[in-house]
C-alpha cells in the first residue's frame, strides 16, 4: 500500500525500507531484531508514517483511541516489565495503564491510536522475549550460591537491559532529531479514565553490578544501523 500523499521514488524507498525492517523485527536473532525495531521506529517517526501506510493492518479507524492488553506471560507484572513498557510506549507515541483484578491478576494495557498501538504491542512483546532470552544466556555463564542470589541478579540484569534499550532509543531520537508526541485525543482519553498511582517498588539493597552492566550492554546493543540506504 503506497504512502498517502507520497510523491517520487524516494517516498517508495522509505516505505519499502520500513517494511523490510518490520519483517526483520520478528527475527529469532535478537540483535538483528532489536536493530530492525529501532530503525523502523526512527523512520516511521521521522516521516510521520503509520502502520497502515507501510502495508500493515491497522485494524481500527484512525479516529478512535484503542486499548489493548499485552501478553506478559504470568499473572503479575514484574518491575523490569514496567520499565520496558515505559520505554517502548513513549517511543511509539502511546501510553500505558495497569489493570488489577480481584483474583490478583494484573494486565498491561497500551492506549493510543490503532496503528501506534499495533506497532507498540508487537515491539513490546518482542522486547519481553528478547530480555528473557538474554538473561537465560547470561545465567548459564555464572554460578550463584543460592536461589535468592539468582533472583536478585535477574532483577538487576533486567533493569540494566531496560536502561540500555532506553538509552538506545534516546540516542537515536537525538541523532535523528525525531519528535515523539502523542495525539491530543490519546491524552483526552487518558483523562477520562479512572486511574490510580502505581505503588512504589522496593529496590534491591544489594545490587549485582556485573549482572546489571551486562544487561545494560545487551539492551544498548539494540542501537545500530541496519539496511542503510
Amino acid at each position: 500500500m503506497p504512502m498517502k500523499g507520497a510523491t517520487g521514488d524516494m517516498d517508495e524507498v522509505i516505505v519499502s525500507r520500513i517494511r523490510k525492517l518490520l519483517s526483520l523485527a520478528t527475527s529469532d536473532v535478537e540483535e538483528e531484531a532489536r536493530a530492525a525495531m529501532l530503525k523502523a521506529q526512527a523512520l516511521m517517526a521521522a516521516h510521520d508514517l503509520r502502520m497502515d501506510q507501510v502495508g500493515a493492518e491497522a485494524g481500527e479507524e484512525d479516529g478512535a483511541v484503542v486499548e489493548e492488553t499485552v501478553d506478559k506471560e504470568g499473572r503479575t507484572i514484574q518491575y523490569w516489565q514496567k520499565l520496558l513498557t515505559t520505554v517502548i510506549t513513549r517511543n511509539f507515541r502511546c501510553a500505558v495503564v495497569y489493570r488489577s483484578y480481584r483474583n490478583g491478576t494484573r494486565d498491561i494495557v497500551i492506549v493510543g491510536m490503532p496503528e501506534d498501538v499495533q506497532a507498540c504491542r508487537e515491539t513490546l512483546t518482542f522486547s519481553f522475549r528478547s530480555a528473557r532470552n538474554c538473561w537465560d544466556r547470561y545465567r548459564r555463564t555464572r554460578k550463584f550460591p543460592e536461589r535468592k542470589a539468582t533472583e536478585r541478579a535477574k532483577k538487576d540484569y533486567m533493569i540494566g537491559f531496560a536502561a540500555g534499550l532506553r538509552d538506545a532509543f534516546a540516542s537515536q531520537v537525538k541523532e535523528k532529531a525525531i519528535v515523539l508526541s502523542r495525539k491530543q485525543k490519546v491524552d483526552q482519553h487518558l483523562n477520562g479514565m479512572r486511574l490510580r498511582s502505581e505503588p512504589a517498588v522496593r529496590r534491591n539493597i544489594r545490587v549485582d553490578r556485573h549482572a546489571q552492566q551486562r544487561g545494560y550492554e545487551e539492551g544498548r546493543r539494540g542501537r545500530g544501523g541496519l539496511l542503510e540506504v
